[in-house]
């Protein structure tokens, strides 16, 4: 008796579901591999890897608690959330009851769902372009599921996972979109639009998402105009293809609306941080993008076994000219996406990042590509070849095989990791939480757990929670300066500090900073250091930096000051710093009577160099212009007001710190704000400077 339509239909959904089926059996033992590591290592099952998860979940419980993008509440928006997807992932499960560690349930949730529904996509992407191969299909599919590194990113519960399926996913449509170009009638969900709306998606899950969204659109665009029929008129044509700006267009809507909430299209996350060197160092950024320019793929291709490499590099390009090749120029085929993909991440990540930072997670959600790439030439060979059809599965059979130990010791890493965060960042979370004053204010280092758990008004002296510190961990690479002058600057100052004293070289020695507990860590794995102090802040114990001596004013008043290193009081007098030397910053104190102590943040100015800022004035009035300064030997700088030579500002530094000064003439101060301009003849350390009128 043959099958009905109804049986063919249920064969097909049964056909369909098998994927998902294999898939979901063998993440379920993977995540139970990974969970019992963690349990055995760290003694919990609820723990992370790392401390950023812990930020999106601060995100996140901002969001449904309708603080959008707030790191505490009442809080000016910051653009600290590098995922705003991934935030709105998260927020139901708060919503739902997953609250403190146990968002970590609803965060393994959707994760292992995101990952699984990756490598189906996988599976479909290999299935639909290599000929049908079945095993190529699933062992791409097991491959991709079970490489150790990538679940350790999956099982981080940061946005790897959602960002690795909507790349396989918008390649995924991408084929069936050059399978099928024209939609069936009646079908809404169509490759086109699954294609624009996953890539639409992309970006607005990592700044990288905008790179390949940017990506996917040329990719869209250059084939809808080698497809332009000559009898259409150009305009027309070009109308017809607007659509394929949606992917682009979503990374520019998302960029301008966090600019209008937040008033500036700067970031507040770390991405970009090393390009303040940038204008200092530029050959040497130039020869490392040039020496890593091949380094995306071998970082991703090091995610499977090193036995393998040469198999796998040799399969890996040889699949991407393959697949890259079947289309043609005018229509690019999804493996000329893929490949342009690739080539887009390889330049950026060996521009603008060059960075590996916890074991490479910013690389991870592009293994899926590399994997597709290893078994497509195999796959192809398969399907025109008899004699080829079981090299799929050898390979999978090969990989699988070695790959085994090597997920136990991904396994093993995490279980490690995980530790780190719940003996450490925990401990201090539940800590500050039992034993600190409700109302209480801590400032802190990393961003993630502590904020999160300790469930207390936060200062993030790095920045990406809150603007007060925005870019003070850029501005001058490797000094407490500009974040001790945004924390003097507060109007509601901490009253604890919860940091590693690495992180503050010169600030952690004050005798501001008054140590109440440690919190020490043995076997390190991941976390920045070993000790992490709680202090009481003694503010005090503080003496005003902004003053000036009256006996130095005279019966005259301060008309503007510049507080050097202070990112607002800087961008305020827009400071210049002319020289070829990379910005150095200096902190310092000066004991007082009565045991208080004055503490400036400086700039080291290197013989030479210039410094130019404005001044608001008093027209027609003589000034003195005063510098708190320091330096090996006497301070001494040619002095210029709106392009005049004005004297010279010379005198020798009693102390750690001290005070030189100059005259400035009546006559070069006609207009309410003048253009000062400093050369050093010698080195010196700027950190204050008024005018006096």
């Amino acid at each position: 008796m043959a099958d009905g339509p109804s049986a063919q239909r249920w064969r097909r959904r049964l056909w369909c579901a098998l994927p998902y089926a294999a898939g979901a059996a063998a993440l379920l033992l993977l995540a139970l591999l990974y969970l019992g590591y963690s349990k055995a290592r760290a003694g919990t099952y609820l723990s992370a890897p790392l401390d950023d998860t812990f930020i999106h979940f601060k995100y996140a419980q901002q969001l449904a608690r309708a603080e959008l993008l707030r790191f505490n509440d009442g809080d000016s928006p910051t653009t600290g959330a590098t995922s705003v997807l991934y935030m709105f992932l998260l927020a139901p499960g708060w919503l739902l009851g997953f609250r403190g560690l146990w968002l970590l349930v609803w965060a393994w949730l959707v994760n292992s769902a995101l990952h699984l529904r990756a490598g189906v996509a996988l599976y479909n992407i290999l299935r639909r372009t290599a000929g049908g191969s079945p095993a190529a299909g699933y062992g791409g599919m097991l491959v991709f599921l079970g490489c150790g590194p990538l679940l350790w990113g999956v099982f981080s519960q940061m946005e790897i996972a959602l960002f690795s399926a909507l790349v396989l996913l918008s390649l995924e449509a991408a084929v069936d979109f050059d399978a099928a170009d024209e939609p069936r009638p009646g079908k809404r969900w169509t490759p086109r639009r699954r294609l624009l709306l996953y890539g639409s998606l992309m970006a607005l899950t990592r700044p990288e998402g905008s790179l390949l969204a940017g990506g996917l659109t040329l990719w869209l665009l250059w084939r809808h105009l080698g497809s332009r029929p000559a009898e259409i008129p150009w305009r027309r044509h070009l109308r017809a293809g607007l659509p394929w700006l949606w992917p682009v267009g979503s990374g520019v809507a998302l960029t301008l609306t966090l600019a209008a909430m937040t008033g500036r299209l700067g970031t507040n996350a770390n991405i970009k941080s090393h390009l303040t060197l940038l204008p200092f160092e530029a050959p040497r950024y130039w020869e490392t993008s040039l020496r890593h320019l091949p380094m995306t793929a071998q970082i991703l291709l090091e995610k499977l076994p090193s036995f393998t490499a040469p198999v796998t590099t040799l399969l890996c390009l040889l699949g991407l000219a393959w697949w890259a090749s079947r289309g043609k120029l005018r229509r690019p085929g999804p493996g000329a996406l893929a490949l342009g993909w690739l080539l887009l991440l390889t330049l950026f990540y060996a521009f603008l990042m060059a960075r590996r930072d916890h074991f490479d997670r910013y690389y991870l959600p592009y293994v899926g590509l590399m994997v597709a790439a290893i078994f497509y030439p195999l796959a192809r060979l398969a399907a025109a070849r008899p004699g080829w059809r079981r090299a799929p599965a050898y390979l999978a059979l090969l990989l699988l095989l070695f790959m085994v130990p090597d997920t136990l010791f991904w396994a093993k890493r995490f279980g490690d990791n995980c530790r780190d965060l719940a003996h450490q960042h925990f401990k201090v979370a539940a800590w500050v939480d039992a034993n600190l004053p409700r109302g209480a204010r801590i400032a802190v280092n990393d961003a993630g757990a502590i904020p999160y758990l300790g469930r207390r008004y936060t200062y993030d002296i790095v920045g990406l929670g809150h603007n007060a510190f925005y870019k003070v961990k850029k501005h001058i690479i490797f000094s407490d300066a500009p974040a001790w002058e945004a924390l003097e600057a507060l109007e509601h100052k901490p009253d604890y500090f919860v940091a590693y004293p690495e992180w503050l070289p010169q600030m952690n020695h004050l005798p501001i900073f008054d140590p109440v507990k440690r919190f020490q860590l043995l076997n390190r794995t991941v976390v920045a250091n070993e000790t992490k102090v709680v202090w009481r802040m003694r503010w005090d114990l503080l003496a005003r930096s902004d003053l000036l001596p009256a006996d130095l004013l005279a019966g005259r008043a301060v008309t503007d000051r510049l507080d050097m290193t202070h990112i607002v009081s800087e961008e305020a007098h827009d400071y210049r710093r002319g020289s070829e030397v990379a910005p150095r910053g200096d902190l310092r104190r000066l004991d007082l009577p009565g045991g208080k102590v004055l503490v400036d943040g400086g700039r080291q100015i290197e013989a030479g160099a210039t410094e130019t800022f404005t001044l608001a004035c008093a027209r027609g009035k003589p000034a003195t212009l005063v510098m708190r300064a320091a330096g090996p030997g006497p301070v001494e700088a040619g002095l210029t007001v709106d392009g005049q030579a004005a004297g010279l500002l010379k005198g020798h530094v009693a102390g750690p710190m001290g005070l030189v000064r100059v005259d400035i003439d009546s006559r070069l101060l006609d207009g309410d704000r003048i253009t000062v301009r400093l050369t050093a003849h010698k080195p010196y350390s700027s950190y204050h400077l008024w005018l006096v009128q």
